[in-house]
């Protein structure tokens, strides 16, 4: 599993799990050694967790499942619709009936990380999807509430190595940046 997330769609709350598959051993110090990710591809799973009232027990039920290029490092939820983040790649998708149905992506990322959905605030009327760049850099993307579409994105070249994004709330909104390449915190208004 290389990532968890309780998300809220279409009024129903689902466990949405990110996974990689892995090399088989032999593979792992080879890929290493090309300076590459080990995960060439990864799974996305929404969950349904299902009480039965008369055992009083949970089980949970695979609701959609997206194979994906790399490990599904981060999941969350912009105006309604599913974002994650794997290998380069940050996808917006919808949930309908059972199936996740990519609506945009945006590809220019060295390794689409992080991710946080930025509430709006007297800076942004909207939500912006905020994105950690495991090599470069944190990105704000503009996505249309009723199309899913990414629109515009915003770059600051600061950091170099995110992987982590958190919101606070101090004085107003803003970002806090875990960026390991100098080993501190910094924090990004939006």
């Amino acid at each position: 599993m290389s990532s968890l997330s309780e998300v809220l769609l279409n009024e129903h709350h689902y466990i949405a799990v990110g996974t990689a598959l892995l090399p088989e051993d032999e593979e792992v110090d080879l890929v290493y050694e090309e300076n590459a990710s080990p995960a060439k591809e990864g799974r996305l799973l929404l969950l349904d967790p299902v009480h039965d009232r008369s055992t009083n027990t949970w089980t949970l039920e695979i609701s959609a499942e997206l194979k994906t290029v790399g490990a599904v490092n981060d999941i969350t939820v912009i105006h309604e619709f599913l974002a994650y983040a794997a290998a380069s790649k940050v996808s917006i998708m919808k949930y309908e009936d059972d199936v996740l149905t990519e609506l945009s992506n945006f590809s220019s990322t060295f390794i689409a990380h992080s991710l946080f959905t930025a509430p709006p605030s007297k800076y942004q009327a909207e939500e912006k999807l905020i994105v950690g760049d495991g090599m470069r850099s944190v990105l704000m993307l503009e996505v249309d509430d009723e199309s899913g579409m990414i629109y515009g994105d915003d770059r600051d070249m600061a950091t170099h190595q995110v992987v982590a994004l958190a919101g606070i709330k101090d004085r107003g909104q803003g970002v806090v940046v875990a960026d390991v390449s100098d080993a501190s915190f910094g924090q990004r208004t939006s």
